[in-house]
């Protein structure tokens, strides 16, 4: 996760900002998979991601 994170801050991939009345807030959360590796040659490599929750917006509020 905090490869992730970090990842997310290099890449300027949001901002903070106050939150006004008239706009919701887009949720988030975090998805983990782990993946297989090759047996006796790769470990299992485990993966984090921050995904966003958009089913929240409205049309012509949040987005257009």
């Amino acid at each position: 996760m905090e490869k992730e994170m970090n990842s997310l801050i290099q890449n300027e991939t949001w901002s903070l900002v106050d939150c006004s009345k008239e706009h919701s807030i887009v949720g988030c959360k975090w998805l983990f998979k782990r993946e297989k590796g090759i047996k006796g040659v790769e470990n299992v490599r485990f993966k984090a991601r921050l995904v966003a929750i958009d089913f929240t917006q409205r049309k012509g509020v949040e987005f257009t």
